[in-house]
C-alpha cells in the first residue's frame, strides 16, 4: 500500500487512542466508583465492534455470535450500551464494503443480545421506564415550563461540547442550580442549537459518502442521545462520566482534523511522516495540556473532603453540593475532634489538659460554623430541601443551640414527614 494508505489509519488511530487516554473530562468515569459501569460498558461496547469487523473480515460467523455475548455484558453493565445498535451497522458500512444483507446479519447477534438483557429486565422491572419524580433533587426540570426544559437540555449539550475542546473548568455536580433555568433568547442556547444542526446536517450529507468524519459525528450523536435528556430523562442536568463513551467519537474526529490539516499545509494529496511535523506537534501540546489538567483534577478525588469543598467553587449555586459540603465539613471535624481527644489521655496536668479540651471544641466549633454558611445556602437555594434542614438542626445541636436545633429538626419533617434520622435526632435534643 502507498505510505497516504498506511500513515492515515495509523495516525487517526494513535491520534484518537491518546486523546482519549489524556482528556481530563474521563477523571470522574476513572476515579468515581459509580464510573465503572461507564467504563465496562465502553470496554464490552468496543469489544462487540472489533469482533464484529473481526467477523467480516475473517468470514467468521462465530465471532459474531461472541461479539453478541459481549454486547449482552455492556448492556449489563449500563444500557447506553443499547446506542452500540446504530454505531456498529454504521461502522460496517463506512470501513468495509460490507453490503447491506451482510450488515444486517452481521448484526443479528447483538439484537439477539438485546433481546435476551430486555426479557432479563422486563421480567424484574416490567415495561414500566419510571415516572418522572417532583422532587428536584432527583427531576432537574421539574417546574419549567417545555420551552424552557428544551432549552436548559440545548444548553448542557453545548456544554458538553465547550468541556470536550476545553475542559478547564470541571466539577462532578451539575445539579439544581449550578446549570440555572434557560430561555431560548440565551445566545448560548442558540449556539449550541447552531452546532447541533450543523453537525447533523453535515454528518447526515455525508455519511452515504463514507465520510470518516461523518461517522465520528455519528458516533458521537448515537452515544450521547442517551444521556442527553431529550430522549429520556436522567435525573440531572448533565455529568462529565457521561461523556465517556461519546467522547470516543469527538476524539476520533479531532485525530482525523489534525491528520487534514497536514494535507492542507503540505498541499499533497499523498503525505509522508515528514508532512505531520506539525499536527503531530499540534497533539503533542494537546496531549500535555490534557494529561496535567488530568493529573490536577484526580487530586480533587482523593476523598469526599476534598472533592467537595473543590468543586464547591465551581458549583457555587448547587444546592445537593452546599449540603454535600456541610455534612462532610462536620463528619471530617467530628473525626479529627475524637482522633485529637484520645491524644489527651497522656496529659496529667489537670489545667493544661482542660485547656487543650478547650482549644479542640473551639476548633470543631468553627467547623461547625463554617459547615452552617453552606447549609443555609443549600436551604435558601431549595428551600423544601428535607435534607439540608436536618443536617442544620444537627449542627446547631453540636453548637448546643438547641432552640434553633428543634426549629430546623421541624422544618426538615415539614418537607419529609416521615423522616425517621430528624425524628431521632429531634428525640435527642428534647432529652439533652
Amino acid at each position: 500500500p502507498r505510505e497516504e494508505q498506511r500513515l492515515f489509519p495509523w495516525f487517526v488511530t494513535l491520534g484518537t487512542a491518546l486523546l482519549f487516554i489524556a482528556h481530563p473530562i474521563h477523571t470522574e468515569a476513572v476515579a468515581n466508583i459509580k464510573g465503572r459501569d461507564e467504563i465496562l460498558a465502553l470496554l464490552f461496547s468496543l469489544g462487540t465492534t472489533y469482533l464484529v469487523l473481526r467477523a467480516w473480515h475473517e468470514k467468521n460467523n462465530n465471532l459474531s455470535y461472541l461479539a453478541g455475548g459481549l454486547f449482552f455484558l455492556g448492556l449489563l453493565a449500563k444500557e447506553n450500551t443499547i446506542t452500540f445498535l446504530a454505531v456498529i451497522p454504521a461502522t460496517l458500512y463506512v470501513f468495509t464494503s460490507a453490503k447491506t444483507a451482510d450488515i444486517i446479519k452481521l448484526t443479528i447477534p447483538t439484537i439477539l443480545g438485546f433481546v435476551a438483557f430486555m426479557i432479563i429486565r422486563t421480567s424484574i422491572l416490567g415495561f414500566d421506564m419510571g415516572t418522572e419524580s417532583r422532587e428536584i433533587m432527583n427531576n432537574a426540570f421539574f417546574g419549567m415550563s417545555s420551552s424552557e426544559k428544551l432549552a436548559t437540555i440545548m444548553f448542557t449539550l453545548g456544554k458538553y461540547i465547550q468541556l470536550l475542546i476545553a475542559p478547564i473548568t470541571l466539577t462532578h455536580d451539575y445539579y439544581p442550580f449550578h446549570i440555572s433555568k434557560m430561555s431560548w433568547g440565551d445566545w448560548r442556547v442558540l449556539l449550541s442549537l447552531g452546532a447541533y444542526i450543523g453537525m447533523t446536517v453535515y454528518a447526515l450529507t455525508q455519511f452515504k459518502k463514507k465520510d470518516k468524519i461523518a461517522y465520528g459525528i455519528l458516533f458521537f450523536l448515537a452515544t450521547l442521545s442517551i444521556v442527553s435528556n431529550v430522549v429520556v430523562s436522567i435525573g440531572t442536568n448533565m455529568s462529565e462520566r457521561f461523556m465517556y463513551m461519546p467522547s470516543v467519537g469527538f476524539c476520533f474526529v479531532a485525530a482525523i482534523l489534525l491528520y487534514r490539516l497536514g494535507k492542507f499545509l503540505s498541499k499533497k494529496e499523498e503525505l509522508k511522516v515528514s508532512d505531520l511535523k506539525m499536527p503531530i506537534a499540534l497533539l503533542g501540546v494537546i496531549l500535555l495540556l490534557f494529561s496535567l489538567k488530568t493529573v490536577h483534577r484526580n487530586q480533587a478525588w482523593k476523598s469526599n473532603y476534598t472533592l467537595f469543598t473543590t468543586d464547591i467553587k465551581t458549583s457555587k449555586n448547587s444546592a445537593k453540593l452546599r449540603n454535600a459540603v456541610g455534612g462532610e465539613i462536620i463528619a471530617v471535624a467530628l473525626q479529627d475532634k475524637n482522633e485529637e481527644s484520645k491524644q489527651l489521655v497522656g496529659i496529667s496536668d489537670p489545667n493544661q489538659k482542660k485547656q487543650k479540651e478547650q482549644e479542640i471544641d473551639n476548633r470543631f466549633k468553627s467547623k461547625v460554623s463554617e459547615a452552617i454558611v453552606h447549609l443555609t445556602e443549600a436551604a435558601k437555594l431549595h428551600p423544601t430541601y428535607a435534607n439540608a434542614f436536618l443536617q442544620l438542626g444537627n449542627a446547631h445541636n453540636y453548637l448546643k443551640k438547641y432552640t434553633q436545633a428543634f426549629d430546623y429538626y421541624n422544618k426538615s419533617l415539614t418537607y419529609k414527614t416521615n423522616s425517621t434520622e430528624a425524628l431521632n435526632n429531634l428525640a435527642i435534643t428534647y432529652k439533652d
